[in-house]
């Protein structure tokens, strides 16, 4: 099976494909609002996001899926990854761990001091994926205010 990777492009995405990020993203935490075109195009254009895509070529099926925020503070420019998911069924195969790198090297081009990433602790491939690829702990505390 091959796996073609590239970034999203929000001009040429058809409903079906916002329909299969819908179903990874339910893979990744049950509890997540549908997106939309909008919402996409919201991620791009206002928060600097890139977003990556695994396609299975036999299929055309969106299979895997990876964002980096950017951002530039006073301090440093850096970068967040977020929502990487990998569907169920391609999970094993490296296509989590190849989309993580591209952010990565995307990362780099764009000139990122750093780049964060926050797992849950029971999603234990990621987080072992996440040290194998040179993420470290980092000594914070996070503080979350729920606004909703």
């Amino acid at each position: 099976m091959a796996i073609k990777y590239s970034k999203l492009d929000h001009a040429k995405i058809q409903q079906k494909d916002i329909d299969a990020i819908n179903t990874l993203l339910k893979q990744m935490s049950p509890n997540v609002k549908p997106i939309d075109a909008k919402k996409i195009e919201n991620m791009l254009s206002t928060y600097n996001a890139l977003i990556h895509m695994a396609v299975d070529e036999e299929t055309a099926e969106i299979v895997g899926i990876a964002t980096l925020l950017h951002n530039e503070k006073f301090v440093a420019k850096f970068g967040t990854i977020e929502d990487v998911v990998v569907d169920e069924k391609y999970r094993g195969q490296g296509i989590g761990k190849r989309l993580t790198e591209i952010l990565i090297e995307n990362g780099k081009l764009i000139g990122l001091k750093h780049i964060d990433l926050t797992s849950r602790p029971h999603r234990t491939a990621a987080n072992a994926l996440y040290k194998k690829l040179g993420f470290e702990p980092k000594d914070t505390n996070v503080y979350r205010m729920m606004l909703e």
